[in-house]
């Protein structure tokens, strides 16, 4: 059985420090998660992970203003979230933008396209 974990390291030590018999070594695996797994008291074997969110190479970070026309409704909706996380209105949006689009990966030239007006 897999469990998907929030902080894979904080479990694996707790489970260490508590005398869980690893299986497994916790650590990074070429398929972008973090894991481990551990054998219980009835000899079934447990996986726990996390996904690596930044598997890859760093992705240079280019930001162009955009123009951008909303909905009042909307717009008034993004001004609340942004004041609630104490953000800009843009930031508070491409934080949204991102992840929303968690997982969706760029191929290369849309990477390397220059944003046009």
């Amino acid at each position: 059985m897999y469990f998907v974990v929030g902080d894979a390291d904080q479990l694996y030590e707790f489970q260490r420090a508590n005398g869980v018999e690893v299986a497994e070594e916790n650590g990074d695996r070429a398929y972008g998660i973090r894991d481990y797994v551990v054998r219980d008291l009835n000899g079934y074997y447990l996986s726990f992970g996390q996904h690596l969110l930044r598997a890859g190479p760093p992705i240079k970070i280019e930001r162009v203003d955009v123009p951008l026309r909303l909905e009042k409704r909307l717009a008034a909706l993004l001004q609340d979230l942004a004041e609630h996380k104490r953000m800009s209105v843009s930031r508070r949006l491409e934080e949204i933008l991102r992840h929303t689009n968690e997982g969706v990966g760029l191929t290369r030239k849309q990477r390397s396209t220059t944003f046009r007006n």
